[in-house]
């Protein structure tokens, strides 16, 4: 069976690097620094969809309007600055799941909201830098997701029609840009959205509670299986193109 698909692109912190501790290390540095308590990980763990804006907010408590709000934010980010890959680790499978994309002739980006003075190092540093097709970071266009322009770029510069490629996320504005953008979503469990998240709900194409789900429904698909036997995937719509080659106009 000839692969009509033709890019996949991931998110970076909460789907291919576990950044968490970072994070947390960076914040709880300047929350010590200003003789506050650290944040349990825990919380701080589920702020991070929220991008530094958020962290900082539920960590001093404090919104955007107080004033010293973005003084905080940019000692933050200068701390985690020189701590970016202390602890930060793919995580586990991942990089399996990025070897067969390779191995299948699929190439894979990266579309972040983080920006590139942070996803570059930590891009080179795991030495995914020379195996993705792109990398898009917060900072690459003038709008960010859930705008579809950061994945439509990243199509562009795989050249690939956005109905022949996926988008992986934890977030739901992941899911949200993959659908203005006209791709097929999953949504992944591992990452770092609230515990309360209703994952169900956001209408991901598909779920995948680890990465090991994801070489699988890979894998499964390049078989041409028809993911409505229901096989433990939660959404049996995922990759319908791959059901449907009748459909080739797109």
């Amino acid at each position: 069976m000839q692969t009509q698909l033709e890019a996949v692109f991931f998110d970076l912190d909460g789907t291919i690097l576990d950044t968490a501790h970072d994070l947390a290390d960076a914040c709880n540095q300047l929350l010590q620094e200003h003789n506050r308590p650290a944040a349990p990980f825990d919380e701080f763990r589920q702020w991070i969809h929220g991008g530094a804006a958020m962290m900082i907010s539920q960590s001093f408590q404090i919104d955007h309007n107080h004033p010293d709000f973005s003084a905080l934010k940019s000692a933050f980010l200068q701390n985690y600055q020189q701590r970016l890959t202390d602890k930060t680790q793919l995580f586990p499978g991942i990089d399996t799941v990025l070897h067969h994309l390779e191995q299948q002739h699929i190439p894979w980006g990266v579309v972040t909201n983080k920006y590139a003075q942070f996803t570059q190092p930590l891009m080179t540093h795991f030495g995914l830098t020379h195996r993705c097709c792109c990398i898009i970071s917060g900072d690459s266009l003038p709008t960010t997701k859930p705008h579809p322009a950061p994945l439509l770029r990243a199509c562009e510069l795989a050249d690939a029609k956005p109905a022949r490629c996926i988008y992986v996320g934890d977030t739901l504005s992941d899911v949200q840009a993959a659908k203005a953008a006209g791709m097929q979503s999953i949504a992944v469990r591992y990452g770092y959205h609230p515990k309360n998240s209703k994952i169900e709900e956001w209408q991901a194409d598909a779920v995948a509670s680890t990465p090991d789900d994801l070489l699988l429904l890979f894998q499964e698909w390049e078989k041409g299986l028809d993911r409505r036997s229901g096989h433990r995937f939660e959404s049996p719509g995922l990759l319908r193109f791959a059901l449907n080659d009748s459909d080739s106009s797109q």
